[in-house]
């Protein structure tokens, strides 16, 4: 029987619990949603700084973090997918430790910044992994520009060593008093069939 996590498979599920530690140490995960009501097809999720809209059907966990302020960390997955989309808001006391412990001065150093833990964190798997900058632009997300990244990183390994050609990766971050970060990626050809949908989710996000 294949082994699953959350309903997952699990070289997937630990994939996308892995990249969550990566990027959040204390990420406590709650198997729980803030969804007030339902839109059609689509799943509303309504926080205290955004809301936004999810496809029906797609796994949803957040979690909360109190880091001198709180940081707030929401993983959307298409089950069938290897792809994820990630957001993580800082308010403003988190912020500030934030951008200053890790010496941030705007939301494209903020990038630069994870696109580089992101990177080392690869190089464990594989020390001949490379990463590709594909390009860097700015996006609308709820009447805000902010700054995006897309870069793909060449010879990712997972936990149980299985190799993949490359994983791509879309990084946007909008900073103002807060920090608001969503990160999506897929492996291979994955990035490619969720890349639109990830598009909507941004697209009907509203920033409180």
């Amino acid at each position: 029987m294949r082994r699953t996590l959350f309903r997952i498979r699990l070289p997937l599920a630990l994939f996308i619990l892995m990249i969550a530690v990566l990027l959040s140490a204390s990420f406590s995960i709650i198997y729980s949603s803030f969804v007030a009501h339902s839109r059609g097809n689509r799943l509303r999720l309504e926080t205290d700084y955004l809301d936004l809209d999810y496809p029906r059907g797609w796994f949803l966990i957040w979690g909360k973090e109190e880091i001198n302020g709180s940081k707030y960390s929401i993983l959307i997955n298409p089950l069938y997918l290897r792809a994820s989309m990630l957001i993580f808001v800082y308010d403003e006391e988190a912020a500030k430790i934030y951008l200053k412990k890790n010496g941030i001065n705007d939301a494209f150093s903020s990038i630069m910044f994870e696109a580089e833990r992101l990177y080392n964190w690869t190089l464990q798997k594989n020390e001949n992994a490379t990463m590709l900058f594909l390009r860097n632009e700015t996006v609308n997300i709820s009447n805000r520009r902010a700054n995006s990244t897309t870069l793909i990183l060449y010879g990712y390994v997972d936990n149980e060593g299985n190799y993949f050609n490359n994983v791509t990766w879309t990084l946007i971050t909008y900073v103002d008093t807060r920090v608001f970060q969503f990160f999506y990626f897929g492996i291979e050809n994955d990035y490619n069939t969720a890349r639109d949908i990830f598009q909507e989710v941004l697209n009907s996000t509203k920033i409180k």
